[in-house]
C-alpha cells in the first residue's frame, strides 16, 4: 500500500524535505564514494535542517587501494539521481531528532545524511506528480498532495504516541 510506504517511511526518518540535486561529488578517495549536494526546498520533519545539506552514497566511482586505480561500486539499495532533479527525501543523519533517539552517526559530518531505505519521491512534473524509486525500483506515481498528507498524518500519529 502506497500511503502506508510513505507512513513507515516518515517514521523512520529523522529529516523528510523536498530538494533539488545541485551536484554530485565522487570522491576518488576515501570513504564516501560519491555525494550528491542537495539545496533544501522544505522542511517537512526535522529541526535546524540545513539550507544545503550533502547525501552520502556507497556507489560510484572512487580509488580502490586493493587494486590501485579507478573503480565503480554498484550499490544495488540506492537509486541513482541526476543534478537538478527535484524529490521528496527521506533521510537519516545527524538531528536533534536522531539525537533525542540516541542513534547519531558518528561517521557523518553536521550537513550528511543517509537515504532511508534508499527510498526517494522523484517530482516529475509541475502537475505534481511523484514516482517513487526504493531499492532501485519504480513502485508507485502518487501525486504531490497524497504524500504530503500522508507525511503530514504519520507526524500527528509519531507526536501523539510519543508525547
Amino acid at each position: 500500500d502506497s500511503p502506508t510506504f510513505v507512513s513507515y517511511l516518515t517514521w523512520l526518518s529523522d529529516a523528510v524535505g523536498i530538494g533539488r540535486v545541485t551536484e554530485i561529488r565522487h570522491s576518488l578517495q576515501g570513504d564516501l564514494p560519491t555525494l550528491l549536494v542537495v539545496s533544501v526546498d522544505l522542511v517537512r520533519k526535522g529541526e535546524n535542517i540545513p539550507a544545503t545539506l550533502e547525501i552520502v552514497q556507497n556507489g560510484g566511482p572512487h580509488f580502490s587501494t586493493t587494486y590501485q586505480q579507478i573503480v565503480t561500486l554498484v550499490s544495488t539499495n540506492e537509486p541513482d539521481f541526476v543534478v537538478g532533479e527535484q524529490a521528496f527525501l527521506f533521510l537519516s543523519g545527524n538531528t536533534a531528532t536522531s539525537a533525542a533517539k540516541g542513534r547519531e552517526e558518528k561517521s557523518l559530518a553536521a550537513n550528511q545524511f543517509t537515504l532511508v531505505d534508499g527510498a526517494k519521491f522523484t517530482i516529475v512534473n509541475s502537475s505534481g506528480a511523484a514516482t517513487a524509486t526504493y531499492n532501485t525500483r519504480i513502485e508507485v506515481t502518487l501525486s504531490v498532495a497524497s504524500i504530503n498528507s500522508q507525511i503530514d498524518r504519520a507526524r500527528t500519529a509519531q507526536k501523539t504516541l510519543c508525547h
